[in-house]
């Protein structure tokens, strides 16, 4: 929970450094420090990692990530799943 953005993107994957480091400037910096070129390069970094998800992961693990059904499961059934 204390990692910035772009800490958690560089464990995640280096190419959502790029992304997550606009992104960060934008949430947390000063107003006006994200200018075009910073917006250019998040939009280039956004459709990099677009590219690289299609290509690392199967449609089937793309739709269990999306939906994550862990998320849906009783609190009760999770706790005992984490033991």
């Amino acid at each position: 929970p204390a990692f910035t953005p772009a800490e958690v993107a560089a464990h995640t994957d280096p190419a959502m450094v790029p992304l997550a480091t606009v992104y960060g400037e934008a949430l947390y910096g000063p107003p006006g420090r994200v200018d075009a070129q910073r917006i250019q390069t998040a939009a280039q970094s956004m459709s990099n990692v677009e590219a690289r998800l299609l290509t690392t992961y199967s449609r089937p693990q793309r739709i269990v990530a999306w939906y994550r059904p862990g998320t849906i499961l009783p609190n009760w059934l999770r706790r005992s799943r984490n033991r």
